[in-house]
Parts: C-alpha cells; sequence; structure tokens
C-alpha cells in the first residue's frame, strides 16, 4: 500500500514539474526577446525574471540594489545589471570543519 501512496507522490511532483517547464516555455515565448540577448527588457520582463511583483521592484530601483534606465516615461532594466543582482544575491556557504 505504501508502494501505492509512494507512486503517488513521485506523479504528483512530476506533474509539479511539469508545470514549472511549462510557465518557462510561456514565458520565452510570451518575451522571445530575452532568448536574443537584448541589452535592455522591459518591467514585466525584468519581474519575471526576479520573481517579484511591480511594486518590488520600484522598491529595489528606490533603494539603488538594481540599476535601470528612464527614457521619457518608459523604465528599461539592463539585463547585465538583472544579472548583477541576481549574482550579488548568492550565499557563499563555508565549508564544514572536519578537524
Amino acid at each position: 500500500m505504501s508502494e501505492i501512496f509512494d507512486l503517488i507522490k513521485s506523479v504528483n511532483r512530476l506533474h509539479s514539474k511539469v508545470d514549472e517547464i511549462n510557465a518557462r516555455v510561456e514565458f520565452i515565448c510570451k518575451y522571445p526577446s530575452i532568448l536574443a540577448f537584448e541589452k535592455n527588457i522591459d518591467e514585466a520582463a525584468a519581474c519575471k525574471i526576479l520573481k517579484v511583483g511591480p511594486y518590488q521592484i520600484y522598491k529595489m530601483r528606490k533603494t539603488g540594489e538594481i540599476e535601470f534606465i528612464r527614457y521619457h516615461r518608459k523604465i528599461l532594466y539592463p539585463i547585465e545589471s538583472i544579472h548583477k543582482f541576481l549574482d550579488s544575491q548568492i550565499v557563499k556557504t563555508a565549508k564544514e570543519d572536519t578537524g
């Protein structure tokens, strides 16, 4: 009986991963410019990449966490700035002391 439950859990995890992949494919279809390595992206694409909402990215702009370009009324984000921000969020773990 536990084998059936394990199988059901595995199928549910697989279903979750398939949903995740579908979401990524939809994102790429919606924002193909990211695949073409555009230099600048709009706010919607930046929010999708960073997995934050418009208000959160607004706060990140105001605090200087992320660079942006203001051109007339449009706000763009250099893709390099997005990468730089993500790189700054990497958590480095200390090696465990084995001695």
